[in-house]
């Protein structure tokens, strides 16, 4: 299993229009990583950068030490799964997966024998003798999946696989891939514009926007401590609550001020070292689990964040609700709102029944608040903090 290093990798297709930007970032033996971002972020571009498909503007792609940048795509023992399958019409299941195989004159034998091992490990038996077109998208996907397997490389890419599926087969073919990665112990490399299959899969997550990397890190470290806007707005299945003001400094606990509220923050704020921070323009982010409902004056929190609130939207999705609430308009300062209103979305227990319309009182956990510099979009650092 190699380790890949992917030193200052930039891309342009012409001078004026960088797609990847100075790319640092190491795939370490045996790891699942995911590239996630929107589309447009270069995430494709690097991959196929990967294999040999896309040349480099600049930059160096290494493989345990050695350069591979200018080596062939077939010399780069990588097998690359596609979003569109890429099957053969005309050949069944079992002439599909081994047609590389035979184009590189491997013994019939050994075909035969791996073509029976990736088989089984997918539970393709009763397939081989279909055509692609008697095959269901996730059937597809997994023939697709065993034509890379069978060559048995070092680093398997996946360009989006899953896009092509329904809701359900995306879940299940997404727990056969974790599977097959902790059976194989192999570098995967994984693109994908959804988060939850960027969560759920890696164990570890390069966020790219705009050709740059704007985060790597696992899953857990992505959530709890976004490093800027962009990450804490995109990584999470109900996005973190952005809300912007003022950040006012006190030794006895310093403030954020936001449409005539002033909400008192969690002792760390209150460092010496956060005195640089006063009257700044800040933005605070919390998730909207982090958002307690207080029901019969029940407080989780002690008496800080207390929001009263009226629901404008309720979902409910079974465990859960969903809520989208305003702030009660004789509670905010309405000449800071600037139509823009000081929304919440939030995340309940469903035994909590919740219609719209409803006003009720609402918890920010404190302890659970991020703050990010306006004007830089970062994470204020902890050390400031």
């Amino acid at each position: 299993m190699p380790e890949i290093k992917l030193k200052n990798i930039s891309k342009s297709y012409d001078t004026k229009t960088p797609v990847l930007q100075n790319i640092n970032l190491t795939f370490k033996k045996g790891e699942f990583t995911v590239l996630v971002g929107p589309s447009g972020c270069g995430k494709s571009t690097l991959l196929r950068i990967l294999c040999g498909l896309e040349t480099v503007s600049n930059g160096e792609i290494c493989c345990d030490n050695k350069s591979i940048t200018d080596l062939e795509p077939g010399k780069r023992n990588m097998a690359m799964v596609f979003q569109n399958y890429a099957l053969y019409p005309h050949m069944n299941v079992a002439e599909n997966i081994t047609f590389a195989l035979k184009m590189a004159k491997v013994p019939a034998a050994e075909i035969e024998t791996r073509l029976q091992q990736v088989l089984a490990m997918l539970d393709l038996h009763k397939l081989a003798e279909r055509k692609p077109k008697d095959l269901s998208g996730g059937q597809r996907q997994r023939v697709a999946i065993a034509r890379a397997l069978i060559r048995d490389p070092e680093i398997f890419l996946f360009d989006e696989p899953l896009s092509n599926l329904d809701a359900n087969l995306r879940v299940q073919t997404r727990m056969e891939l974790a599977e097959l990665h902790q059976q194989l112990n192999k570098n995967m490399i994984y693109v994908t514009h959804d988060q939850t299959e960027a969560m759920t899969l890696g164990d570890n997550i390069v966020v790219l926007a705009e050709g740059k990397v704007q985060q790597t890190g696992s899953p857990k470290s992505l959530y709890e401590s976004p490093q800027n806007l962009f990450v804490a707005g995109f990584i999470g299945a109900s996005k973190m609550n952005l809300i912007r003001g003022k950040f006012l400094y006190h030794k006895a606990g310093s403030i954020f001020e936001f449409y005539g509220i002033q909400l008192k923050l969690p002792e760390k704020f209150s460092a010496e070292s956060a005195a640089s921070m006063h009257q700044k323009e800040v933005v605070l982010g919390i998730r909207p689990e982090h958002i307690t409902l207080c029901a019969k004056g029940v407080l989780a929190d002690g008496t800080a964040g207390l929001l009263p609130m009226k629901v404008i939207l309720s979902e409910y999705i079974g465990h859960h609700y969903h809520l989208m609430a305003n702030l009660e308009e004789n509670n905010v300062d309405k000449n800071s709102m600037q139509n823009n209103p000081a929304r919440f979305s939030i995340t309940v227990d469903s035994v909590n029944d919740i219609k719209v319309g409803d006003t009720c009182l609402f918890q920010l956990q404190t302890r659970k608040i991020h703050l990010f510099d306006a004007e830089t979009e970062q994470r204020l650092p902890e050390q400031m903090i």
